[in-house]
């Protein structure tokens, strides 16, 4: 778990540096709705790989 943990407060430091940097054109909102589905993603794919078994 830390290991997802540590991978995911990266990733998230780094869009937000970027988007500091206005590196990115997103909106905060449009940034939060991609990480949202990003996120929601994921669980739907640990749920699949749960369930499998």
């Amino acid at each position: 778990m830390s290991f997802l943990t540590h991978f995911f407060t990266v990733s998230l430091a780094s869009l937000v540096e970027s988007w500091v940097l206005r590196e990115m054109d997103e909106t905060p909102e449009k940034m939060i709705e991609m990480i949202d589905l990003f996120i929601q993603d994921q669980l739907r794919g640990a749920k699949l790989r749960i369930k499998k078994g």
